[in-house]
């Protein structure tokens, strides 16, 4: 991330301490899958002192860590996702604030309602939709991924690892990631980007079928982990909740 884009380096600073300790908590989980996807830089891709770090790639972090289970790896990440979002200056908060709807599907699958509530905050401006591309972009891998074609050959199903998958490939792992990023926000922000014949139950099933094909491949169950609820939310003593942005920040939004 550009350093003019930061107003509270410190605030910015305790972001990357919780970002730093998310990605340590995961290499410890012994999970070769997770480890072998981070790699040896995994912090520098995330880090908002970082002048490459990526906030999609954070997004990415976020989804493998809940479908490895990865719980506390998780909820530090989306720690420090708010206090990154608090450093911010006013015209580049809104990027930051496209990670708010993979944040709330992370929550509901690890069963933290208090931080599934608190990511779906009831306004339009807030959920101002990332998307460069259409649906037909993001979900061609998908719908072409039908038995016995070559999308399917090559990244298989829940049952058949594709070619792909043979040693350990980083970049299917990716494929999967930001597709099931990007299946999130056309089912936020549905109907806009919709134009194939999807329904919000399509992006549902896809959703399933791409997170049961991770966690297959990771070597867990398919199926979710059924997590007791956690309600609980750890916040900045000067939080200030995201719907409340709005007059702040949204002339600074593209009209889309």
């Amino acid at each position: 991330m550009r350093t003019e884009h930061i107003q509270d380096k410190a605030t910015a600073r305790e972001a990357d301490r919780l970002f730093k300790e998310a990605v340590q908590v995961a290499e410890r989980s012994g999970n070769q899958f997770v480890s072998h996807y981070l790699g040896k830089s995994a912090y520098k891709k995330i880090c908002t002192s970082a002048s490459s770090a990526s906030l999609l790639t954070q997004e990415h972090y976020m989804v493998l860590f809940t479908l490895a289970d990865l719980r506390e790896a998780a909820v530090l990440m989306f720690r420090g996702r708010i206090l990154q979002i608090q450093s911010l200056k006013l015209p580049a908060k809104h990027s930051a604030f496209h990670s708010l709807p993979t944040m709330a599907w992370c929550a509901d699958r690890l069963n933290l309602t208090g931080y599934s509530l608190l990511f779906r905050p009831k306004t339009q401006v807030t959920f101002a939709a990332p998307l460069k591309n259409s649906a037909q972009d993001y979900t061609n891998r998908y719908r072409n991924a039908e038995q016995g074609r070559n999308e399917f050959l090559a990244y298989g199903d829940v049952e058949t690892p594709g070619d792909h998958w043979k040693g350990w490939s980083q970049s299917v792992i990716y494929t999967f990631l930001d597709e099931i990023v990007h299946f999130i926000n056309l089912k936020t922000y549905f109907p806009r980007h919709n134009n194939i014949d999807w329904t919000l139950e399509d992006y549902e099933s896809a959703l399933d079928k791409d997170a049961q094909i991770l966690r297959a491949r990771i070597g867990l169950s398919p199926a979710a982990t059924p997590w007791p609820e956690e309600s609980g939310v750890i916040l900045p003593a000067d939080f200030v909740e995201f719907s409340e942005f709005d007059e702040l920040y949204s002339e600074y939004l593209p009209t889309r």
